[in-house]
């Protein structure tokens, strides 16, 4: 059966956080959990995973979500069959677990949610040695819908927490955490008051937090907690910074004439400016990733001509259509989330697919890709 738009949004959103038509309900918060488990470690450290002796290369990380737990898996990029299962994950039923790999790619940064009820979840942030197996929790009580991010030097994570009490259902506070890894505790780095979200998306090469807040006015950039550009008056989402940390692509979710997703990036240097990435405004597209010729690629609907626009991604497939979410570090391979229908209101089947130079590859089972790991 297809699914609906909104279904379509809540599975699709990549490096990100859900977002729904509602601004009122469109982020829960994460509830308490037990504050005594904050330098908790899972395994005895003397163990170690198959990917502890793989040979160099590029990695997809990725996990196969099942009703109660997650399996957290890796396959090399020019060999996806070659599957390695690092751990499994035990966790609140249907509540799957967003991640991020370090900058080195050992470690996996997993925000899990590990108590609670479906109607007060209860998550928090742990990180998972790709190695050796070990968990270690390094931060309590953060928000469940998002996606952890690491610093450049892969020291700390980044992740948010909601004021105590509010159940996100409106506008809120909401703290950015700055977690080192060694689960000396985490630190707040950024406040915001009033508002229905904060989404950090990256650390720039100068090591700058940047970072997405939706309030009653839209969506605004900033950079270390200091205002940058203004996105608009309308939410937006699949934010990816490139890699020079000047420009940001993203997202439009556009409500003023029905419902449209629309490509953009935005500057974030000298005179800031917010500028459409296809020929037409009617053109949609979901999902974003920076190629190595630091170029934003686009995920558009299969019955969609994006001719003209060079930065269209698998712009018209003979079946489905596909949805960018992250390049290898040395471009040689993508990890795309491929639809089997003609479009966003009628996508089909969904499935994470590997494609480099010998073709494509689906990750059988994978529900979520996290990032690549290059050894």
């Amino acid at each position: 059966m297809a699914l609906s738009r909104s279904n379509l949004r809540r599975r699709a959103s990549l490096n990100t956080i859900l977002i729904v038509l509602s601004i009122i309900t469109a982020f829960l918060a994460g509830l308490p959990v037990v504050a005594g488990i904050l330098s908790e470690t899972f395994g005895s450290g003397q163990r170690s995973t198959a990917f502890a002796a793989a040979p160099p290369g590029h990695y997809a990380v990725y996990t196969s979500s099942h009703e109660t737990h997650d399996e957290i898996r890796v396959a090399p990029g020019d060999d996806p069959g070659d599957v390695i299962t690092v751990a499994t994950i035990e966790r609140l039923p249907g509540f799957a677990s967003r991640g991020a790999v370090s900058p080195d790619g050992t470690q996996l940064a997993l925000v899990v949610v590990e108590a609670g009820t479906p109607a007060q979840p209860e998550a928090s942030l742990q990180l998972l040695d790709l190695e050796s197996g070990e968990r270690t929790v390094i931060a309590t009580r953060v928000e469940f819908r998002q996606v952890p991010v690491w610093d450049n030097e892969g020291e700390a994570v980044f992740v948010t927490r909601r004021a105590p009490g509010e159940d996100g259902q409106g506008p809120g506070d909401v703290s950015v955490l700055r977690a080192p890894v060694d689960a000396s505790g985490a630190s707040v780095v950024e406040q915001y008051q009033g508002i229905y979200g904060a989404y950090p998306v990256a650390a720039d090469p100068g090591g700058r937090l940047v970072t997405v807040v939706i309030d009653g006015s839209g969506s605004t950039v900033y950079r270390e907690g200091n205002e940058v550009v203004d996105l608009g008056p309308h939410i937006t989402r699949d934010w990816d910074l490139s890699p020079g940390g000047d420009e940001l692509a993203f997202i439009e979710t556009n409500l003023a004439e029905g419902e449209r997703y629309i490509p953009r990036t935005a500057s974030l240097s000298g005179d800031p400016t917010v500028r459409a990435q296809s020929t037409s405004e009617d053109v949609e597209a979901l999902g974003v990733a920076w190629d190595s010729g630091s170029e934003p690629v686009f995920g558009y609907e299969a019955s969609v001509s994006a001719t003209g626009d060079s930065r269209a991604f698998a712009q018209s497939r003979e079946q489905g259509f596909d949805i960018p979410l992250s390049y290898s570090t040395d471009g040689s391979a993508i990890a795309v989330q491929h639809w089997t229908g003609s479009g966003f209101d009628q996508p089909g089947a969904a499935s994470v697919v590997i494609i480099n130079g010998q073709g494509r590859v689906t990750l059988d089972d994978a529900t979520r890709f996290y990032g690549w790991s290059e050894r």
